[in-house]
């Protein structure tokens, strides 16, 4: 090593279900607001297809910051954990603000 902090940035979503961590969906996604919007995706078919099983999943955007020299991993909340449920009575509105965080 030259000596040099190498850090690598990404964002992650997290899959709950009934508030249980599953896994998380993806690693490869550098850009914010790519991220968000693939997570909307997620969340408007799992409120449009087959509602009344995905009600229980939630999902929370995360930033991971990897330090190559030190091999450790930080996590910061960009979004908040989301229920599709609850994603299913926000307005247009409320839902609008809950993706703008970071923009």
């Amino acid at each position: 090593m030259n000596g040099k902090i190498e850090l690598k940035e990404y964002y992650i979503i997290e899959h709950y279900i009934n508030n249980e961590y599953v896994r998380a969906l993806d690693k490869d996604f550098t850009d914010l607001y790519k991220v968000k919007k693939y997570l909307k995706d997620i969340l408007d078919s799992e409120v449009n297809y087959n509602y009344v099983c995905n009600k229980n999943n939630s999902y929370a955007l995360v930033k991971v910051v990897y330090n190559d020299s030190t091999k450790d991993w930080d996590y910061y909340e960009i979004l908040p954990k989301i229920s599709v449920k609850d994603y299913s009575y926000m307005n247009c509105e409320d839902k609008e603000k809950y993706f703008k965080v970071n923009d």
